[in-house]
């Protein structure tokens, strides 16, 4: 078995162990919304206190807010080190 085809099997992306799936949790989705009255795309501000940390995706160029004290940092370490110790 190549290593492609091992990590696409039991890597951590394919285990969903990756740190944008332990911050989805915590994450909301920030775009721009069109007003036509202003003739501009405009963005909310509610959020930026809540959600101080910002992901943006370099395909896509999405920008993700994140709440990092909604992060259950706890449980995604004890799923990477399950993950680690069946590696072993």
């Amino acid at each position: 078995m190549s290593s492609a085809s091992w990590l696409k099997i039991h890597g951590l992306a394919a285990k969903k162990l990756t740190i944008m799936d332990a911050l989805s949790m915590a994450a909301i989705p920030h775009s721009s919304t069109y007003v036509p009255v202003l003739d501009k795309h405009v963005v909310s501000k509610v959020f930026d206190e809540v959600f101080p940390l910002a992901h943006v995706c370099n395909d896509t160029n999405k920008m993700t807010l994140i709440n990092p004290q909604g992060v259950k940092l706890n449980i995604y370490k004890q799923k990477v080190e399950q993950a680690i110790k069946s590696y072993e």
